[in-house]
């Protein structure tokens, strides 16, 4: 199997966790291994690990945390490929593998469940970008307030002041929004959740929505930011529409994954 490691690389305890396990999924494991040439070059300087270019990789695998996983899924999801997770962070609730368990991949992988993800997609001046965790809506600054408007469908408008708001997919549900008091979903449901943040008045619930609902969120103040599974995306100056994306994402996990909380 052809597989391209997407590692986290932010240390040099994770650079030498990379090669080590670049080593081991090659030479214990028989499987052909290779970063992208900016990984490669990111990390080591040259492209000694371009070894095939990453459209022919059979896998995607991330080594890190839960962000690394993020990051790896904009690969996996650009190439239409499936995506494994190997935990050498903190709680890899996203990852299926931990790195101790590097050694027996070609024992585990065979057993893992393909779990398709729902996505969430944010479009703003005509830019649709897809989210596997969540889209936010938030304060820049501690003390201020924003004061969202939000329109689900043809409905009324709901306003909504406080910290802000967070649409999270299923899969984000375990993330963000659950800090923030909100649902667990089933990763297969076909829905996603509304969740505000430190809400004013009576908005202070979150709130299940059905997956062919669309949201239109704008900010009166233009003083929110956008935030999509944690990266800016700059100002809300404008209206963001948030809806299920026509993506998915094939994520290898263990079927107990509820048990890790």
């Amino acid at each position: 199997m052809k597989i391209l490691l997407c590692p986290n690389g932010y240390t040099a305890e994770q650079t030498a966790l990379a090669v080590e396990c670049l080593r081991t999924l090659q030479e214990k494991c028989g499987h052909a291994c290779a970063l992208s040439p900016a990984n490669s070059n990111a990390l080591f300087g040259d492209d000694r690990f371009v070894r095939f270019e990453p459209e022919e990789a059979d896998l995607i695998v991330s080594l890190g945390g839960d962000g690394s996983v993020l990051r790896a899924a904009k690969t996996a999801l650009q190439m239409n490929k499936p995506l494994l997770g190997i935990n050498s962070g903190r709680l890899g609730y996203l990852c299926a593998v931990s790195f101790d368990e590097v050694n027996r991949f070609n024992e585990i992988f065979p057993n893992l469940y393909q779990s398709r993800r729902s996505l969430l997609d944010a479009v703003k001046n005509g830019k649709r970008i897809s989210a596997v965790n969540d889209i936010v809506v938030a304060k820049q600054n501690f003390g201020e307030t924003v004061d969202l408007s939000v329109r689900v469908d043809e409905e009324a408008t709901i306003r909504v002041r406080g910290d802000g708001l967070i649409f999270a997919t299923p899969t984000g549900s375990t993330a963000y929004s659950l800090s923030a008091g909100g649902p667990i979903l089933s990763s297969d449901l076909k829905a996603f959740v509304m969740t505000p943040i430190c809400a004013h008045a009576s908005f202070t619930h979150p709130v299940v929505l059905s997956e062919d609902r669309v949201v239109t969120v704008s900010e009166r103040f233009k003083i929110a930011e956008l935030f999509i599974d944690g990266v800016s995306e700059g100002m809300l100056d404008s209206p963001v529409t948030i809806s299920r994306s026509d993506k998915e994402l094939i994520l290898f996990t263990r079927k107990d994954t509820l048990k890790q909380l």
